[in-house]
């Protein structure tokens, strides 16, 4: 079974390399998981993230995860970032309640949403950085 963090990854990242609206401004290999310098400018950094199992049913199926998707761009401003942050923002709302995520086949996307948005400067002044936090609400099976 694969673990519902690591489905979660693996299906944000599935929906954002499949937005040409993401990827015009972050190519899909510039969306992934690592921490390593220099990143690439801009980048997705995906891999963060909480499984709450305590607001579930008895067999301790549901689960809320929560997701952080964070932007890095080499630039003095937050103009980018936030650019990148709106792009993943408006994939994440595309369906609405219809929002879902690819879980893999041991999982089920109940919704997916963007619950917060941040966007900070680096101390240097040299980085704009977004972060995205994430809900997915998820039944096993």
């Amino acid at each position: 079974m694969t673990g519902i963090e690591t489905a979660v990854q693996t299906g944000l990242r599935g929906l954002l390399i499949a937005s040409a609206d993401v990827t015009d401004l972050v190519p899909a290999d510039s969306i992934l998981d690592r921490h390593q310098r220099p990143n690439p400018s801009p980048v997705i950094v995906l891999g963060e993230a909480l499984a709450d199992w305590s607001d579930t049913d008895i067999a301790r199926r549901k689960v809320r995860v929560f997701a952080d998707i964070h932007i890095w761009v080499r630039e003095q401003s937050t103009e980018t970032a936030k650019r990148i942050s709106g792009a993943v923002a408006l994939v994440l709302a595309a369906g609405g309640t219809k929002a879902r995520i690819d879980l893999g086949e041991d999982w089920h996307c109940g919704d997916v949403f963007l619950a917060s948005a941040r966007h900070l400067r680096d101390a240097g002044g040299e980085l704009s950085h977004g972060i995205l936090s994430v809900q997915v609400l998820a039944k096993r099976g």
